[in-house]
This record gives C-alpha cells, sequence and structure tokens, in this order.
C-alpha cells in the first residue's frame, strides 16, 4: 500500500476513536437542566438582549427559578400569562419601558474635551461633545456618576 492510503487509513480511525471518545465523555459528563428553567426559557423572547440585568435569557430563567428573581423584568415584553402559568402562581406585569432622546446635540451639546488627532477617544467616548445631564455615563440617564467635564476639580 501506498504512504498515502496507509496516512488515510490512520487518520480515519483516529477520527472515529475521537468521536467514540467523544460520545461517551458526552454522556458521562451532561449536566442535568431542571426542566422548568428549559420550560420557561422558551416562553422569553430568546434574544440574549440583558435588558433585564441577565446576560441571556437562560439566565434570567435560571434565576427566576432557583433564586426567586421576579419573573416581569423581561424588557422586550415576554407572555406574562405564560409565564404565569408555567410558574404556577400570579405575576404582576411591569411597566412597559421605552427608550427617551433628551439630547439631540447641537446647540444643548457641551464640548468636553479637545481633539488632538489621538483616535481613542473618538472611539471610545462617541465623539468631543456631550449633553449636559444626559450625555454617556451621566446620572441623568440611569443613575451613573456623571463624567468630569474639562476643569471639573475633586
Amino acid at each position: 500500500m501506498s504512504i498515502v492510503v496507509v496516512s488515510l487509513i490512520i487518520l480515519g480511525g483516529m477520527g472515529l476513536l475521537s468521536g467514540v471518545v467523544l460520545a461517551i465523555a458526552s454522556r458521562f459528563f451532561a449536566v442535568e437542566v431542571d426542566p422548568r428553567i428549559e420550560k420557561l426559557e422558551k416562553i422569553l423572547p430568546g434574544v440574549n438582549c440583558g435588558g433585564c440585568g441577565f446576560p441571556s435569557c437562560f439566565s434570567y430563567a435560571q434565576n427566576i427559578i432557583e433564586k426567586g428573581v421576579e419573573p416581569n423584568c423581561c424588557v422586550l415584553g415576554a407572555d406574562i400569562d405564560k409565564i404565569s402559568q408555567a410558574l404556577g402562581k400570579a405575576v404582576a406585569a411591569s411597566e412597559k419601558k421605552t427608550a427617551a432622546i433628551k439630547c439631540y446635540g447641537g446647540g444643548a451639546a457641551v464640548k468636553e474635551f479637545d481633539y488632538n488627532g489621538a483616535i481613542f477617544p473618538m472611539m471610545t467616548m462617541d465623539g468631543t461633545e456631550d449633553c449636559p445631564g444626559w450625555g454617556y455615563g451621566s446620572g441623568g440617564r440611569n443613575g451613573a456618576t456623571p463624567r468630569r467635564r474639562k476643569g471639573d476639580h475633586g
């Protein structure tokens, strides 16, 4: 037999052996998931937006079941009736949240810093201007500490 045929046979055998070992290992190391979590995850939108405060819909469903987190935090509008049925208890609907643009820039925006040609500040801070009270990281939007402006001390 030629070296090519022998190499193909050896490579194919190694692939088959690896597949069998992985199949056995996947059954041996399988993690059981609470079926209530899977059922609740199917009810949630499944877009993993993080609007509820959790990194994924699965994580949110897991925290609802295991830690008793409020089941009405989904901002995309998961079906509250179906969630109530899945949990076997009444769930109060949450207040609908919508985004609001409070500053469109222009005359309302305040110059944050002088641009000196470095690309990093432009990429990380979305330009040189910021709307007072509504800019990135400001206390007006979500309670975060406002950025310091040029000349601020303390």
